[in-house]
């Protein structure tokens, strides 16, 4: 159906690696307002990264591209296709293609990848098999998994099993593809496969994302003396992500406020979750839209930045002076430009390296050993290893005497313009 551009709301993000023997393309999209479209595809995404590190060898080059592209938009549902390509140690050593279709219902807010809208895989399979039989176009019969891996939906009612010719083995050069009739179909597919087939049959076209009005946002915590207590701040940058819904199980377990310094793509897509983090105490800021390096922007370019985000984050219901600059980089200019915006910058004194050890041990280690009070923690919410060191982090922490607090509880009131450390 194309790339998706005509679909408001959909917010398509480009990740780029270019090493000598690592080169990595990544490119996947989010809707705005629906958070579960985000959370499913950068879980499948962060599959197909981890399967590409295990396979990486030191004699050659190591590709992985990642692409999207839009299969449905009717109805209340959002389809999009997603392909992963990788070669380990350069073709034809290690090839690997991977191709996922996921499904979004705007109204309800949920998400299924094609597999759950399959309920019966292998007598889906089994046709699939036949027809490629009659046109002597498979080897060994393709794994069931692989078969309800991409499924289209028609508007006759009929579905369409889509088959990468490296993924399921094909005497073919190219993809194959291999329609189920209407009245057959309906018996291969699950509740949610059977939403998703009778929004295909909408002529009306895709409705859009319901709207929502933004909810009131929270305040950051009450009022705590850190003059008299050990006060330490824990911060979250790069989120939300798909992990961030679990940390704020976790910290509403322990009764901890934390500071998140959100990216504005991220916020679009995932309004929900700072809506959630708001109202449920914890401090939010703004760490730009997409990352870049400041001081290698013009004074329009910062301007931009910070100014797209603050308007994402009012349309989550939230207003914030509070900002970090991407990689903790300032200078004199961005420190202009952020203040005349009205943020103060907040960088941090301890730095657990999260997203370099991707280790529950090794955070949890770097966070102890750098606790001091005044402290300012330094942590990634879209790393599964950090979501899962935090809990024994605040135990620790706790057990030290050390009392939790947000940002703007640590600091007070900030200066536009100021750069804040901790202490």
């Amino acid at each position: 159906m194309g790339d998706g551009s005509s679909v408001a709301g959909l917010v398509p993000h480009q990740e780029t690696v270019l090493q000598p023997d690592d080169q990595r393309g990544i490119a996947t999209v989010t809707l705005t307002g629906v958070d579960s479209l985000g959370q499913v595809l950068t879980a499948l995404v962060d599959a197909e990264v981890r399967r590409y590190e295990a396979a990486r060898r030191d004699d050659g080059v190591n590709v992985l591209t990642v692409g999207w592209g839009l299969v449905q938009a009717t109805g209340d549902v959002l389809g999009v296709r997603v392909t992963s390509r990788s070669y380990t140690g350069g073709a034809p050593h290690g090839t690997t293609t991977t191709t996922t279709s996921v499904y979004t219902d705007v109204a309800s807010g949920e998400t299924w990848t094609a597999a759950e809208l399959v309920a019966d895989p292998e007598r889906l399979a089994g046709w699939v098999t036949a027809a490629l039989g009659e046109a002597d176009l498979a080897g060994e019969p393709p794994d069931p998994a692989v078969v309800a891996s991409d499924v289209r939906f028609g508007g006759d009612g009929s579905l369409t099993v889509v088959l990468d010719r490296q993924e399921a083995g094909l005497r073919t050069l190219d993809a194959v593809a291999v329609r189920v009739p209407a009245a057959d179909a309906d018996d291969v597919l699950s509740g949610p496969g059977r939403r998703v087939r009778d929004a295909a049959l909408d002529a009306d076209g895709f409705r859009g994302v319901p709207a929502e009005p933004p909810d009131t946002p929270a305040a950051a915590g009450g009022a705590v003396d850190c003059t008299r207590l050990a006060c330490i701040a824990l911060t979250f940058d790069d989120g939300p992500g798909p992990y961030t819904a679990d940390l704020l199980d976790e910290l509403a377990d322990a009764g901890v406020p934390a500071t998140f310094f959100v990216l504005g793509g991220s916020v679009a897509a995932m309004p929900d979750l700072v809506r959630r983090a708001a109202r449920e105490g914890h401090a939010l800021g703004s760490h730009t839209w997409s990352h870049p390096h400041l001081p290698l922007l013009t004074a329009g370019q910062i301007a931009d930045e910070v100014d797209r985000t603050t308007a994402a984050l009012r349309g989550a219901g939230v207003t914030t002076d509070l900002m970090r600059p991407p990689y903790g980089e300032t200078d004199a200019r961005v420190g202009e430009v952020v203040g005349g915006l009205g943020y103060a910058q907040v960088l941090w004194d301890v730095d657990t390296q999260d997203w370099l050890n991707r280790d529950v041990a090794t955070t949890t280690r770097r966070a102890l050993e750098g606790a001091h009070p005044g402290g300012i923690v330094l942590m990634h919410d879209i790393h599964p290893t950090t979501v899962e060191a935090v809990p024994g982090i605040i135990d620790a922490l706790r057990a030290r005497g050390y009392t939790l607090v947000t940002v703007p509880q640590l600091l007070g009131a900030v200066e536009p313009g100021g750069v804040y450390r901790g202490g």
